[in-house]
């Protein structure tokens, strides 16, 4: 199996460490927030709020990523139903015949924080993935300015 390509924008970001080609032909994604679709639970919709905008303020959520970005909420609200469930019931249940064994809660908690940190990776957050990018200051000369329709510098 081949590794995933890393998205172009996170390349970008990165300064190419690969020094691979950046495709230039890549369809455009606009940062936006897209309409949430009906099937998220009540929690993901919470979630859903609550990081769209950080998620569109840093470029990395466009109506295409809307399907990912609403697995990555549902999730959320998954694993905090399932936190609700296991601290309501306990880390160990015993069974009729005098077993204790793991609430099956964990293994819904473990499965959920695996999917959290793959969609994590895709998206960009988490802390290896950040500590690979770098941004760079641009300076914004005053012919950049003047395109950009700020004011201009007086001498």
């Amino acid at each position: 199996m081949s590794k995933r390509p890393t998205p172009t924008y996170l390349k970008i970001v990165r300064g190419n460490p690969g020094k691979r080609p950046i495709n230039r032909a890549e369809p455009p994604a606009p940062p936006a927030i897209p309409e949430p679709p009906a099937w998220l639970c009540a929690a993901a919709l919470v979630e859903w709020e609550r990081h769209a905008p950080r998620f569109k303020d840093s470029g990395i959520l466009s109506h295409l990523d809307r399907d990912a970005f609403a697995n990555y909420c549902q999730a959320l609200g998954r694993l905090a139903e399932a936190e609700g469930e296991l601290a309501k019931s306990g880390l160990t249940y015993t069974t009729p015949s005098g077993f204790v064994r793991p609430s099956p809660w964990l293994k819904i908690i473990h499965e959920t924080v695996n999917v959290i940190t793959r969609l994590q990776v895709e998206f960009g957050l988490t802390p290896s993935a950040r500590s690979r990018i770098k941004v760079e200051s641009k300076e914004i000369d005053e012919f950049d300015r003047y395109l950009q329709g700020g004011p201009r510098r007086v001498t």
